[in-house]
């Protein structure tokens, strides 16, 4: 899924990226996701920080489900 329309960044770049930053404003210099006009700031945030979560309890992927997040075992 899309979650920033400006510079293309799907929730797989977000889950990616996520456990090689420190902080969700690192993941927005690595890939850019929320610095245009920041609707999907919110989104990608909450995705950043479930991906983290997930890898600290194991590396558990997230996957989108119709729409909303759910975890699932590797």
């Amino acid at each position: 899924m899309i979650v920033c329309i400006c510079h293309g960044i799907s929730h797989r770049e977000i889950e990616r990226h996520a456990p090689a930053c420190d902080s969700f404003a690192e993941l927005q210099m690595c890939t850019g996701v929320a610095t245009g006009c920041g609707h999907c700031g919110d989104c990608a945030r909450s995705m950043f920080d479930e991906a983290r979560q997930a890898r600290a309890c194991g590396g558990t992927p997230i996957t989108l489900h119709r729409g909303a997040l759910s975890l699932q075992a590797a």
